[in-house]
């Protein structure tokens, strides 16, 4: 079995376990629809920071080519994984879609759970995303940083 990034694979595993609400006002759907003229394509994991904690870069096995998450028009995100050896060592398809301020995803695998992110930052050349969850009977919050290269 091909050693995969362990930072990419838990952040995979913590998109797919936390779950948001969402609210269906006319202003929410206009946000909506800007994010995801924005969100569309590859975006690579940068790092995270948690409770507030020093900012974490992502290691990724492979410097020549980066694990990263491409959100398709069609609603359908794929991840995909290096290993030192620079070839593909994961991948994982799942189903995105935002309403309002919250970024959801949905994960094809019954044992993943779905999740929420709420939208920190997102523009055209990066995306900030939060999500609260509980570990160890301790509330933390995680903030993870995405960038286009």
């Amino acid at each position: 079995m091909k050693k995969i990034n362990a930072k990419a694979l838990v952040l995979f595993v913590m998109m797919v376990c936390l779950t948001a609400c969402s609210s269906n006002d006319d202003a929410a759907a206009t946000v909506s629809q800007n994010y995801k003229d924005l969100i569309l394509g590859k975006w690579f994991i940068k790092g995270t920071t948690t409770s507030g904690g020093a900012f974490e870069n992502t290691f990724h096995n492979c410097a020549a080519s980066k694990d990263y998450f491409e959100f398709l028009e069609n609603g359908d995100l794929q991840y995909v994984g290096y290993t030192a050896e620079c070839e593909v060592g994961y991948t994982s398809m799942l189903m995105w879609y935002i309403e309002g301020e919250t970024l959801n995803i949905k994960s094809f695998d019954p044992i993943l759970s779905d999740m929420a992110y709420t939208i920190v930052t997102l523009d055209k050349d990066q995306m900030v995303l939060k999500f609260t969850g509980n570990a160890s009977e301790e509330t933390q919050t995680e903030v993870s940083y995405f960038t286009r290269n």
